[in-house]
Order: structure tokens, then sequence, then C-alpha cells
């Protein structure tokens, strides 16, 4: 399982501004390295906070989900703002910090920003799929058919814990929304093995599509699972978010 892109790109950019004191030399100081541990440690702090505030009434429905940092909830402005003002305050008690906490923060900001244009790019503008794809009740469709409504293809395996974990959500979603259609495309596995997992978790999901040889999900680049794709209703891919769902992203 593949966690969620802004996470990685989230600790990655940190990762990098704490290597940087390092390499420096300026974070053998015990004083500077402190600090620069703390900045950093309140930039994800904030951003996680300040993502789940935002959200707050899909995290209330199931509070565990706040700690299930793998959904992709960061608001990584926030996060860079907080970062900022914490190193103000810290310029102010000790001006030996000023040089490794701007270079820090400098690197993190940066590095943050470049990924997320980068990220921004790399869901392509690729439409519903036309690959056909066989039904639960062995006839054909194609993501291409639920043209016409926003629409959230969920990429899924019974073999797959945070797949597992979600589906429960993902069919709450389906019957609170009927304005938008939700598809489950189970990649490379058969019917009797999907509905028998199905019935033995208790789930009734509509719109169920086997992509037995996985030529759907290739199309989106779908290298993890699960991996949910957001479509409008002309059918234009929206976003991808790859990892696990929780209530609130």
């Amino acid at each position: 399982m593949e966690l969620p892109h802004e996470f990685l790109l989230m600790t990655g950019a940190i990762a990098l501004g704490m290597l940087a004191i390092r390499v420096s030399g300026r974070g053998r100081d015990s004083e500077v390295w402190r600090v620069v541990q703390r900045m950093l440690l309140v930039a994800v702090v904030i951003a996680r906070l300040a993502y789940v505030f935002q959200y707050r009434t899909g995290y209330l429905q199931d509070w565990h989900s706040f700690f299930n940092f793998r959904d992709g909830g960061w608001d990584a402005e926030a996060g860079i703002v907080a970062a900022w003002l914490y190193a103000v305050l810290a310029l102010k008690a000790s001006h030996a910090t000023r040089i490794p906490l701007i270079a820090a923060l400098s690197i993190v900001s940066v590095v943050w920003g470049v990924g997320s244009v980068a990220l921004a790019m790399m869901d392509p503008d690729r439409p519903l799929s036309t690959v056909s794809v066989a039904t639960a009740d062995g006839t054909s469709a194609a993501l291409s058919d639920f043209r016409g409504k926003p629409v959230v293809v969920n990429l899924w395996a019974t073999w797959c814990p945070p797949c597992q974990r979600e589906l429960p959500l993902l069919q709450r979603a389906q019957r609170e929304h009927p304005e938008v259609e939700f598809v489950f495309l189970n990649e490379g596995e058969a019917g009797p093995l999907v509905a028998a997992f199905l019935a033995s978790r208790g789930l009734a999901l509509s719109n169920v599509l086997l992509d037995i040889k996985g030529q759907a999900g290739a199309e989106y680049g779908s290298g993890a699972l699960p991996t949910t794709l957001l479509f409008d209703a002309q059918g234009g891919l929206a976003r991808t978010h790859v990892g696990e769902l929780s209530a609130g992203t």
C-alpha cells in the first residue's frame, strides 16, 4: 500500500530541511537543532489540525480517523505559515539561530512549493475509460457509461486491508449522495470471489465492476490500492487520491 503523495511530499520536504542543517554543520549546535526540530514539528502538527478543522464534520463521524495520517489530510499552507511564525518568535529569543532557521524553512517552503506544482501536474486530463469490463451479473460495461454526473471510481481488491477499511465508508457515501455515481472497480479478481467477500462483510454496493485484466486501472497509472479517481460530470479526471480515505477526506 502506497502512502498519499501529499504526505510523502510533506515529510520529504521536512527531512531535507533538517538534513541541510546537519550538512551545514549548524546542526551540531544543540540549541539550533532543537529549535529547528520544533519549528518543523509545528509545521506538521498545524498542517494536520488545520485540515481536520476545515472538515471537522467528517472527522467527528469517526474521531479515530484523526490519527490516520495516511488519508492525505494536510493543509500545507497553514503549516508553512505556522513554521514561519514560530521561526520569528525563535529569532527574537536567540539571534544565533537566525541563519539555520531561515535556511531550513526556505528549503522546506521551496521543496513543498515545487512538489505541489508537480503533484498537480500528475493528474492527467484523462476521460472516463471506454475499456469494457464485467459487471457483477456477468454482462459488460464501461466507466464512460456513468458520464452525466460526477463520478467517484474506487480501485480496490479483496486482499487489500485499507480497501477493506474504507469500503463501509464509501457505501455510506453512496447512499447519502445519489447525485454522485460511485463505481467500485475491482482489480484482477473474479466475480465469485468478489461476491463472496462483499457478502461476508455485509456490504451492499451498487456499480461493482470487475477489471479482471487490470486494463481500465492501467489507463490511470494505478500502481497502488486503494486508488480513488474523481471525475466531473463531463467525464474529465479532476483528481486522483492514492491511499485510504477517511470521512474527512
